[in-house]
Parts: C-alpha cells; sequence; structure tokens
C-alpha cells in the first residue's frame, strides 16, 4: 500500500529557488572562507589559507621575507607569494 500526495508547482518552483539560493550562498561563503576567489588576501585571511595563527605568520613568513602590499591601514599577501614561500622552504 503507498500513498500519493500531489502538490502545487507553485510548491516545487519556490522549493527550487530556494534551493538554488541556499546553494549560491555556501558556495560563495566557501570561496570567501579559503580565500579563491581573490589573489591578495588580508593577513588574517592569509592566516586561516595556511592554518596558523597571526603570530606564527608574522614571524615565520613576513620576517622571513614573504612580499606584503600596504593598503592605507591594511596589510595583503598574494596568494601566490605564500605558496612560493612555502615551497622555498622545503624541507626534503
Amino acid at each position: 500500500m503507498s500513498l500519493q500526495l500531489e502538490l502545487p508547482q507553485s510548491f516545487y518552483t519556490a522549493l527550487q529557488n530556494e534551493l538554488k539560493d541556499v546553494y549560491a550562498e555556501a558556495m560563495a561563503e566557501a570561496k570567501r572562507d579559503l580565500g579563491i576567489s581573490r589573489e591578495y588576501l588580508t593577513v588574517k585571511e592569509a592566516c586561516e589559507y595556511v592554518s596558523v595563527s597571526n603570530a606564527t605568520f608574522t614571524n615565520n613568513f613576513i620576517a622571513e621575507g614573504l612580499p606584503t602590499f600596504k593598503i592605507g591601514q591594511k596589510i595583503y599577501v598574494r596568494k601566490s607569494d605564500i605558496n612560493n614561500f612555502i615551497s622555498q622552504h622545503r624541507i626534503n
């Protein structure tokens, strides 16, 4: 025995639109969190990108020569510079 329930088309359309909005927002948030959509990151974003604290990033990345850019009061780091810096410090 099965039960069938018929819902109006407007319900399906509204549900589909809601799911699209949720998906778009989740993707945008994930890109922001990972810094995927931008080449230049703030120091805070760069710390999140490489999973280190601000002190570690400042003392072990910036102090050791990672290039930075200052615009107003904000300091930015280029993602490609971070990746190159890490590659240059390979142990094996």
